[in-house]
This record gives C-alpha cells, structure tokens and sequence, in this order.
C-alpha cells in the first residue's frame, strides 16, 4: 500500500499529486546519498550537485521537500539551501508560489503550514526580491466567509504576526499593506465567536494602529474601505476612528479632506480579490465563465453549501457580489455568448439570504459604484444592477421596485453632503448605459404596468431627463421621520438610532417605515462633481414606447456587452421571505451606518398592508409567462431550458406549499400574526403552482400548434 501524503490531508480516493510524487523522489535521493557522509563530504556534495544545472533543480526539489515535512530539522535543510543558492532563492520561490497558490491549500497539514510560514519570515529577513507577489497568494488562502477551523484560524493569526515583525519591510509595498488592511477589516465581523475572540481583538489592534498611523497607505483601496468600517462601527474603538474621519480628518491624516474623498475613489480589483481564495475564485470563474443559463444552479449550489454552509456565512455573499461587480469584468467573447450573464448569478445568490443585514448590504454592494459613478469609471461597474432592474420589470416588479426605491433613498440619505453629486452620477450613469445601449430606452421601464405609481415617481425624479412623457404626479412630501435609507452615522450617540432594515425580499413603501434620527451636518469641505455636458435626449418613437421590458436587449457593439436577451430569473431569485425578516421584532439589529430600508425597532407585529406587500413575491417570480425564446420562438434549446425551470419551480413551491401549510397547522390559532404570515405563504406557493402548470400546459399547446 502506498504512503500517505505528508503534504496533504488526503481521502484514501484522492489521486496522487504528481509535483509532491517529484519533491518526495529528490528527498529520498538526497537522504540516500547524505547517509554515511561526514560534513565534509556532505558540504562537497553539495557544491557538486549545485555546479550541474539538472542537478541542481532536483536537489533544492528534495531540499524544499525536507524543509517542509521535518520541522524539527527544517534550520538545518534551510542552510543546506543557503550553502547552495545559485539563483537568488527563485527555486524555493518557485516551489512556494505553487503551494500558496493552489487550490488544495486547506489541505494542507498543520505542520507543513508552520514549515511555509517559517520560510516565509527568513526570506522576508533578508529581503528576497518579489517576495511581496508571495506575500499576496498566501493572504488570499485565509478563508472568510466564518470559517473557524483550527488551520485557518492559525494561519489567520500567524500572518498577522508575520505583518507586524516584519513592519519595516511591509512598508515598501503600499498596495500589499493595503490589500491586507482590508482583508483584516473585513475579518474582524466574522471572528466574533468566543472562539476566536482572541484573534479578533490582535485584529482590531492590528487595523486600526495602520489606519491611523498608515493612512495614506490605507486609503489606498477607495470607497470599500468606507463599507468596510461601516461593518465594524459598534466596536468603540472604530467609532472614535469614525467620529475623526467625520468632523476632524486632518488628525488621521494632514492630507486627507473627509470620507467623500474616499466614496469618489473606486476600489481596485486587487482589494475586492483579496477576499476570496484560490479555490473560490477558481470555482466562481468556472460559473461565470463556462456555464449555460440551464446548469449553473446546481454549481452555485454547490459553491454557496462548500463555503457559506452555515448562516452565520451569509455575510459572506456581499464580498461574492462586490468581487462579481467590480473585481472581474466579463471579456466579449464571454457577453456575446450564451453563458450566464452576471445579474442572474447575483440574482440567485440574493435567493439565499435569510437576513435582513446581509440584505440590506446586498443592495449596497449592487449599487455603490453607481452612486459615485463618473464617466471615467468602466461601464462594467453599473451593468448588472441595471440589468438586474430592466430584466425584472415585466415579470418580476418586486426586484425592480426594491431596487429603485434603495438607489432612490440611499441618494437622499446616504451621504447627505454628497447627495447632489450621488444625484449626478446617477444620471451619469444612465446616461453612459443609454448612450452604450446597455438599455434602449427607460420609456418602456417608466411604462411598465407592474410598477407601482410611487416607483415611476422616484423613477421620474432619479432619471426624468431621460423620459419624454407626460408626468402629473408628485412625490408625496417627506416627513421629518420618515427616512427609509439610514444616513452614515456622524457622532456616537446617534448609533443607537439604527433601525431594523426589511430584506430585500421585502417591498416597503416610504409609508411602511420609521425612521432613525437625523445625523448632525458633518463638516467636511464643500464638494461638487463637474456636471456631464447635457446630451440632447430625443422623444422615443411610438414603436420603442411599446417594446416590453424584458424584451429590450438588442445587438451591441461587440466591445460593450453581449446581445442576450431576456433571462429567465425564476430560478434565480424566486425566494419566500423568512420568518426573521417577515416578523420586525426578530430581524437582526443592523449597523447604524447601513443604507437600507429600515422598520422601526419598537415594531411587534406587521400591518395587514406590510404583510401583504412582503408576501408579493411569491407569485411574482412564477415561470408562467417567462418567454426565453428569441426572436420567432424557434430556439429549442431555450424552451428545453424553460421546460427544465419550470420544473425546478414547480417542485420548490410544492415544497413552499407542504412547509407553509404544516406550519399554519402547527401554529393556529395560538399565534395568529404567523399564523397569517404562513397562509399568505401558502396561498401564493398555490397560485405559482398553478401558474407554472398553466405555463406548461400552453408549452405543449404552443408545440403542437408548430408542429
């Protein structure tokens, strides 16, 4: 029987790796041959195998591999490999490069990680070159997402006191401090746990000495560096570092202006990378690089139960959608074809959020790059989120209706310094997606019988200069407490005014929401963005006035975006509020600094109006009448795979059906608001029943009638 691994924790199926087969053969080699010898010889044979170029590769190989598997004696393999460096360490780089970079690296054993760790620092000491693109591969392996498992939080911890020693070295690349900064800020929520408390509290040490003695460094990453401590802001520590950043910023740093200077700056994709391993990134990639509409579910599937198994992970997905928006952009090969366009993987990660936080910072993730827009930013930055809007309106109101009343609250409201500039980048924006043809037109979207009057008034208000049609309605006057985005807070106190947001699940109306108390006006410097130049906006003709919708794709400049059409969403987004969302008095308590659409914190029961309004999605995500075929109807491979989805649909809202009846049953009549919110559950997993067998039913028609 064949060794185990001594690099890997491996299952008794898993094949042999090939490169550690080659590392373990040169290791056998040079124990064979150093059995005997004295240090005198030993050190001739040495310099003998370093002057043959064959040679020489298969004894720093077996070298590397020692060093690795005996840490009791890997100082001295190390100055075996000192006596025989004819390459300025590039061959023991090399050998790590592969092992940091791969994506089995969690399998790796805990004392092989302390043996990588271990030659990290004393390369690091003596200041190899290139070691910093190292240093990046072996921060992308710390796994978020709360992952507590003993080697992750070792390596999370070991790390961080590799950065710290070696403090001096780390400041001679900014961009990797920064990229670590940031992956910290972003750990610190998830290492919350008694278990990892300990490291959390060198965390939160860790960041906030480099935000304040690094500043310049740190706000290197832009604007999701400002979400980042948006997360952490109830730690005391972050809200002093807050309070500064908001009404004494010269104190952190004489050159830095105020938080708006980092809400106008775009957050590199090194940052937002940093967050997810090889692994996941390699498996993402395999998603949005090489799977049709019709089989991508199973893989998200698998993707969002292998690294957010568990609810505590659900943060987790805001990190996927910030890397999907603005950490890969898709190639033209990729947007003409028929792989699956970023706004329905987004779509269906949204269908897996129970949490009404992680729902809220959803929308944020979707729509920050839009409200700092300038028409120097990629285009790439804003597509999905309009897509996602546009491609919902006909067949699914409810996502375009949230998503409208968020950009439209979170401009008013957000940042309230910036709320004439974020108004303006907004239209920037739709002004660059019209003019690119992300979007035909917004006629049809304004048109659109599913939207409710309220949302063609904010749509009115947000992008009016683009509409050339008659509009009498007014917006209904704000009350003094009725904000529905909450502000970035700007002093301590007014933290504890945060309210509880609804979930993006949730369609609430101004009229549904309190409010959080009004921040104080932040002095920050007066900040105005030039005005794009005004281009003449033609009166559409009565032909485009009447194309629907989720018809509105049409062929684009290859080099802009792909000529899909409209995209069955059903699958993808078509999710039963959950009870903690549904019931205010059990949602979780946000951060005071998130943008969303909040109910009041003193809320115990929900109003008929409310209760009905959340439930509206049950039915509006059907697959009764999602049309897939092309122009002509003939494209069989697209009915194939709206036969196949609604199937999918089908049996899910049985399931609804089974689950939400067993539990009016259970709770009747003891509790009559749960009561209500499982019959209206169970009413809409009918009516979708229905509608999808309905749906069917024409399908058949429809393909006896063509034949």
């Amino acid at each position: 029987m064949d060794a185990p691994s001594r690099l890997f924790a491996c299952d008794i199926l898993d094949a042999k790796d090939d490169w550690e087969q080659d590392l373990l053969q040169c290791y056998t080699k040079f124990n064979d041959d150093k059995a005997g010898k004295s240090e005198m010889e030993l050190h001739a044979y040495l310099q003998e195998k370093a002057s043959q170029k064959e040679g020489y590769t298969k004894l720093m190989s077996g070298l590397f591999y020692g060093a690795l598997v005996e840490p009791d004696a890997i100082g001295q393999y190390f100055q075996y490999i000192t006596i025989v460096n004819r390459d300025q360490y590039v061959s023991v780089k090399d050998r790590l490069y592969v092992l940091v970079k791969s994506i089995r690296f969690s399998a790796l054993h805990r004392p092989v990680i302390g043996s990588i760790l271990w030659i990290y620092n004393e390369l690091t000491k003596m200041s190899v070159l290139s070691m910093d693109g190292l240093y990046i591969w072996l921060v992308r392996q710390i796994r978020g997402g709360v992952d507590l498992s003993p080697n992750n939080l070792y390596l999370c911890d070991q790390v961080l006191r590799l950065v710290e020693h070696h403090q001096a070295w780390f400041d001679s690349f900014p961009r990797l401090l920064a990229s670590i900064v940031y992956l910290y800020l972003r750990l610190i929520p998830e290492h919350r746990n008694i278990q990892a408390s300990p490291l959390q509290q060198k965390e939160i040490r860790f960041v906030i000495t480099m935000l304040r003695q690094k500043w310049p460094v740190c706000s290197l990453v832009g604007r999701d560096l400002v979400r980042g401590l948006q997360d952490v802001y109830h730690i005391p520590d972050f809200k002093h570092f807050w309070n500064d950043m908001n009404h004494r910023p010269q104190q952190i740093s004489p050159s830095f202006k105020g938080i708006h200077c980092l809400l106008k700056t775009p957050t590199a994709k090194e940052f937002l990378r940093v967050r997810l391993t090889p692994d996941m990134e390699h498996k993402l990639m395999f998603i949005l690089q090489e799977l049709r509409f019709n089989s991508f579910q199973r893989n998200l599937n698998w993707f969002i139960q292998r690294f957010m198994g568990n609810a505590e992970a659900e943060g987790f997905i805001v990190d996927i959608v910030r890397f999907i928006i603005a950490g890969w952009y898709p190639n033209n090969q990729l947007l003409q074809s028929d792989v699956v366009p970023r706004y329905v993987v987004i779509g269906s990660l949204i269908r897996t959020i129970k949490s009404a936080v992680v729902s809220s910072n959803v929308k944020l993730a979707l729509t920050f790059d839009w409200l700092f827009f300038n028409p120097n930013d990629n285009l790439m930055l804003i597509e999905p989120v309009m897509l996602l809007i546009e491609r919902s309106a006909e067949k699914y109101p409810h996502i375009t209706s949230t998503m409208i009343e968020f950009i439209y609250h979170a401009s008013n409201e957000y940042f309230l310094q910036l709320k004439e500039d974020m108004r303006r980048s907004l239209a920037t924006g739709m002004r660059v997606m019209l003019k690119m043809q992300v979007t035909r037109s917004l006629v049809p979207l304004y048109q659109c019988s599913s939207l409710e009057p309220p949302v063609k008034q904010m749509i009115m208000e947000l992008f009016g200069e683009f509409l050339q049609v008659p509009f009498t309605s007014e917006l209904p006057p704000p009350a003094d407490n009725d904000s529905t985005v909450a502000s970035m807070p700007s002093t301590v106190e007014q933290s504890s005014a945060a309210e509880q947001p609804v979930s993006l699940n949730a369609n609430v109306t101004p009229m549904d929401v309190d409010t959080m108390p009004k921040p104080d006006q932040l002095e920050v410097a007066d900040v105005t963005l030039s005005a794009p130049d005004q281009e003449a906006v033609t009166k559409p003709t009565k032909q485009q006035e009447q194309i629907l919708v989720a018809d509105t794709a049409v062929p684009l400049d290859t080099n802009l975006l792909s000529k899909n059409g409209d995209v069955d969403m059903s699958g993808a987004i078509d999710a039963e509020p959950s009870a903690k969302v549904m019931s205010g008095s059990s949602a979780p308590q946000p951060l005071p600094t998130l943008p969303n659409i909040s109910v009041s914190a003193n809320c115990t029961t929900i109003s008929s109006d409310a209760l009905k309004a959340i439930c509206t999605s049950e039915d509006e995500y059907s697959d009764s009448d999602v049309d897939l075929d092309g122009p002509g109807g003939k494209d069989q491979q697209l009915s194939t795979n709206r036969q196949n989805q609604s199937n999918w649909i089908f049996g899910d809202a049985i399931g609804r059906f089974k689950s939400a009846s067993a539990s009016f049953l259970t709770v009747w009549p003891g509790d009559q608001d749960e009561a209500s919110v499982q019959l209206i559950i169970a009413k809409r997993s009918l009516k979708e029943i229905l509608d999808v067998y309905m749906s069917m039913v024409r399908q058949r028609v429809d393909s006896w009638w063509r034949a």
